[in-house]
């Protein structure tokens, strides 16, 4: 991606973030495929970024990236346990203990009704069924009745 300014609308990750999750997870990206189709740790992260980014699904995402649903699929799965691996995720995650997280968990408690809650992901939504009434005050962006934890 030619700029950060593109490289945020794209995958909506700036370009040093997107070089520090390359380099985080490349060791693990870079293996044998048993003769399928390859690609690069930057071309794997930038599809499961643009995947995240844009909920367009795997079809779409294969049209975008020049591969088939199938082969996202199979990149998309790699990258997630890529990212999770405890030397990546270990290295990269901390969770709030002690009383950093009772004030955190007090918080959402009191200003969103969320007991026990000490986190939250920018643009998470969480799928409900939704009431009978007011039934399309739930419905999100994409279609789906949900609930924002912003």
């Amino acid at each position: 991606v030619k700029n950060d300014r593109a490289c945020r609308k794209l995958l909506r990750l700036g370009r040093l973030g997107f070089a520090h999750l390359v380099s985080a997870v490349r060791a693990l990206l870079t293996m044998s495929t048993r003769g399928r189709e390859t690609f690069t740790p930057e071309v794997q992260v930038a599809m499961f970024c643009y995947y995240c980014a844009h909920g367009t699904g795997t079809f779409a995402t294969g049209v975008q990236f020049g591969t088939s649903q199938t082969t996202v699929k199979r990149v998309l799965k790699r990258v997630l346990q890529a990212v999770n691996d405890v030397s990546v995720y270990g290295a990269h995650v901390r969770w709030p203990g002690g009383a950093e997280r009772t004030r955190i968990a007090g918080e959402f408690a009191k200003r969103r009704k969320l007991p026990g809650v000490i986190g939250a992901t920018d643009g998470t939504h969480i799928p409900v069924r939704a009431p009978n009434a007011n039934k399309s005050s739930y419905v999100n962006r994409k279609g789906w009745p949900s609930l924002s934890v912003l």
